[in-house]
């Protein structure tokens, strides 16, 4: 269980425009979804995001909680995309995460580049024009399929949940490096809102301060 804690917090010095985050609930994301296939809205407000920011000439990253679902992300928006004059790259498995981030900030590429992959919610930097958006495709839930974290979730449900914030507001600050850098960041699963609501005292201020959310 969850043993008696308190945090000790710093405001942050990034400007809090130069980081929003955008809670816009598109779709409750869950496994039914997913397996059914019937995650067109997700696809459509995936699209039109990153049509927006290609215009602009900006890269950016697309993050899922699985391959699979970094590969039906590919096959659905790949082909607009490209013709909106993106290149697309997608980690599909273990083996081409190395290879895949390379290209991503090889900058001989002029193209906008957009990053569809489960691997780099922590850990990886994005600084400058490398990202300047990042989509949240699904609240990163740890898998139930582990007999660990199952039993450890039905002993404490205030882990579970933020293991799963904690893992959104890491992503958050993949691509906002330091104090003249700027992102956007866009959740789309309507299960965020649901958390956050449900443990927001436990969430920084940081993030908070920078996230606006669309009431479903």
């Amino acid at each position: 269980l969850t043993k008696p804690f308190k945090f000790i917090g710093l405001p942050s010095r990034f400007d809090v425009e130069n980081r929003r985050v955008y809670s816009i609930p598109v779709l409750n994301m869950n496994h039914t979804t997913i397996s059914t296939g019937n995650l067109t809205p997700m696809y459509d407000a995936i699209q039109d995001i990153c049509e927006m920011h290609v215009k602009e000439g900006d890269s950016g990253i697309i993050f899922t909680p699985s391959y699979n679902l970094s590969k039906m992300i590919l096959n659905k928006i790949s082909k607009p995309l490209e013709q909106a004059g993106a290149v697309m790259l997608a980690n599909t498995s273990g083996s081409d995460r190395d290879d895949v981030l390379n290209t991503f900030r090889d900058e001989r590429i002029k193209k906008p580049k957009i990053l569809i992959s489960p691997s780099f919610f922590e850990g990886v930097n994005f600084e400058n024009d490398y990202s300047r958006f990042q989509i949240i495709s699904k609240v990163p839930f740890l898998s139930l399929g582990s007999k660990y974290v199952k039993t450890k979730m039905q002993l404490d449900q205030t882990w579970y949940s933020m293991e799963a914030i904690k893992s959104i507001v890491q992503a958050s600050g993949r691509s906002v490096r330091n104090e003249s850098d700027y992102a956007m960041t866009y959740i789309l699963d309507s299960n965020f809102n649901r958390v956050f609501g449900a443990y927001s005292q436990y969430v920084p201020q940081w993030f908070k301060d920078a996230l606006l959310i669309k009431r479903g």
